[in-house]
């Protein structure tokens, strides 16, 4: 059985290694990618307005009115002086692509400070490349079914680092499992002892942050392939509530009618709405779906990209954008267990769960992953080089063998 598990856990490291090394590492960049964002692009997230600033409303019409054929889909509900407004717009139906799809703001003042496609910066191209390669749907499922292979292989890997022929909690057990968690020092990596620094490396930050690894697969198999193979199965053994797919589906229209209603007034109803029923009490966000004839309302209590704020999901509000109705709302905590479930899952692979001290865990394991990757390839690598090297001289022995006795 163990050897089994050896090849099992063997190819399933090389098929999954260089999407994990790619994942860990742009997970442990976007962690703080709102941060880094804005260190990279000073000149765009900085305004030098101070002041009273405008409504949002106003602001989406200074963004309007850059190109008739563009329209604004998202924008922050409660915008600072100082702190640029970043602006989200789509080509209208049957419009050319504007070549950006983002405008920076100044609150105060309505100026234009830049404008940017988010495939052309570094932050929002890393965040798009970790959850789907930007191949869209197709790079989300092959993402999807690396995550489901990591899963079920770090189950493999646990099992692996067990020393033989005992069991747990027996006696014994603890001193043998023991060296698995440690690096041993003064190993280097090159010469005499490089295997095992290597494989330490590879099996001590494994087991350290194995539970973190769990999660992290286990919500990259949510998030990437809820609709294909979670929600199904999820649905089997709890009681699952429509998402927001099912219930808009049937309310697609290609050429959608203007909203009645601007941004402020669907930040309006969604906080009556909130207030009504003990929400978060503010709207920090809306975007407006056209095509669907919604806008989605985000309530937190934190200001928005809080750093030290702990996050277990946002409420969101979903309205008519003709009439205002609330046509569903997604509460964290509420709902049927199978609701929460999902619910979680960005919180937990994002870190946010945990406010900073999350997200920093997050960043860490993200370099870890990567180095538990490589050197997986590594041992595989001369593994196989020490094995050809073997069978090159068997054979070679077994050429001068015959050769030997007809002398």
């Amino acid at each position: 059985m163990r050897g089994f598990l050896v090849r099992l856990h063997r190819w399933a490291g090389l098929a999954t290694a260089l999407f994990l090394v790619l994942a860990g590492l742009t997970g442990s960049a976007i962690a703080f990618r709102h941060e880094l964002d804005a260190w990279l692009n000073p000149a765009l997230f900085q305004a030098p307005g101070r002041g009273v600033v405008l409504s949002p409303d106003r602001i989406a019409a200074r963004v309007a009115a850059l190109d008739p054929g563009i329209t604004v889909t998202a924008l922050p509900l409660k915008p600072v002086a100082g702190e640029a407004v970043l602006v989200t717009v789509l080509p209208q139906p049957g419009s050319p692509p504007p070549g950006y799809d983002q405008v920076f703001v100044d609150p105060v003042t309505g100026e234009i400070l830049g404008r940017r496609d988010q495939m052309t910066a570094i932050m929002p191209f890393l965040y798009t490349f970790h959850y789907s390669l930007t191949a869209g749907p197709v790079g989300k499922w092959l993402l999807g079914v690396v995550a489901l292979i990591w899963a079920l292989d770090a189950l493999v890997a646990l099992w692996l680092t067990l020393p033989r022929g005992r069991l747990p909690f027996t006696r014994g057990f603890g001193a043998g499992w023991a060296p698995a968690w440690k690096i041993k020092p003064g190993l280097s990596l090159r010469g005499a002892g490089s295997h095992r620094r290597v494989l330490d490396l590879h099996r001590a930050p494994g087991l350290w942050l194995w539970l973190v690894f769990l999660v992290l697969a286990i919500s990259s198999v949510t998030l990437n392939l809820e609709t294909q193979l979670v929600r199904p199965l999820l649905g089997q053994v709890a009681a699952l509530s429509p998402s927001a797919r099912e219930i808009g589906a049937p309310r697609y229209r290609p050429d959608p009618p203007p909203p009645a209603l601007g941004f402020e007034a669907a930040a309006a109803r969604a906080e009556a709405y909130a207030a009504a029923r003990g929400l978060a009490p503010q709207a920090v966000d809306a975007y407006h779906y056209a095509v669907f004839g919604v806008y989605i309302v985000s309530l937190d209590e934190a200001a928005p990209h809080d750093v030290w704020a702990i996050d277990t999901g946002h409420p969101h509000l979903y309205l008519d954008d003709q009439t205002g109705e609330v046509l569903m709302a997604t509460v964290p905590g509420q709902g049927t267990p199978g609701d929460v479930f999902l619910q979680v899952q960005f919180p937990l692979h994002s870190g946010r769960i945990g406010g900073l001290a999350g997200r920093i865990l997050i960043a860490v394991a993200g370099v870890a992953l990567a180095v538990v990757s490589v050197t997986g390839v590594v041992i595989w690598w001369r593994k196989r080089r020490a094995r050809r090297q073997v069978a090159a001289r068997e054979t070679a022995a077994a050429r001068k063998g015959p050769a030997s006795a007809r002398v």
